[in-house]
C-alpha cells in the first residue's frame, strides 16, 4: 500500500496479547485506520471515515488520536526524462529516503528511491522514466503505522504509532 491512504486493518482477536476493557467489554482485537484511529467490535468503519467520535457506525466504541483525513505520504515535482533514471529540479524533500517507493506520471511502477541530492535537487531511482515532463507531481510513500506491547505482566501497555503522515492534500 504506497501511500497509507484510507486503509483499515483487522487486527484480530489475539493481536494485543492480553485483554483489556473498554466499555464495559474484554478486547484483544481491533480494527485501525490509517486515518488516525481505531475501533472495536465486528464492524469495521468505513475507508473514508474521518470522524470516527461523531458517526453513526454500528461499531462498539473508539479510541482516536487523530481521526482525519490522513495519507502516510509526501508530494513534491519533479522533471522527468524518458530513458534517465535521475529526476531533476525536485522541488521538496521531505519524506524522501533511500528505498521508498515513488509513484508518478512517466515513473515506472514499483521504482524506489535509490539515492537523493537537495542540495542538486535530484531523487535518483531504480528504474528509467517512461516519459518526459516539467513539474510532474510526485509521490513518496512515508507512512509507517507500528505495534508493539511494552512492558511486562501485569504492567504492560500496548502502543501503536503513526509516523510520516500528513492532512491528506
Amino acid at each position: 500500500i504506497p501511500s497509507l491512504d484510507d486503509v483499515i486493518f483487522t487486527m484480530p482477536n489475539g493481536t494485543i496479547p492480553f485483554d483489556f476493557y473498554f466499555n464495559g467489554t474484554l478486547y484483544s482485537g481491533f480494527n485501525l485506520s490509517s486515518n488516525g484511529f481505531i475501533t472495536f467490535g465486528t464492524t469495521p468503519p468505513a475507508t473514508t471515515t474521518y470522524l470516527p467520535i461523531s458517526v453513526t457506525v454500528a461499531y462498539n466504541g473508539a479510541l482516536s488520536a487523530v481521526g482525519r483525513d490522513l495519507q502516510g505520504a509526501f508530494g513534491t515535482t519533479a522533471n522527468t526524462t524518458t530513458a534517465s533514471n535521475v529526476l531533476t529540479n525536485v522541488t521538496g524533500f521531505a519524506g524522501v529516503l533511500v528505498g521508498r517507493i515513488i509513484t508518478g506520471t512517466g515513473i515506472p511502477a514499483n521504482a524506489t528511491i535509490t539515492a537523493f541530492d537537495p542540495g542538486a535537487q535530484t531523487i535518483t531511482i531504480s528504474d528509467n522514466a517512461t516519459a518526459t515532463g516539467t513539474a510532474v507531481a510526485v509521490t513518496i510513500a512515508a507512512g509507517e503505522i507500528r505495534y508493539e506491547v511494552l512492558g511486562s505482566a501485569p504492567n504492560r501497555v500496548f502502543v501503536i504509532q503513526f509516523k510520516n503522515f500528513r492532512k491528506f492534500n
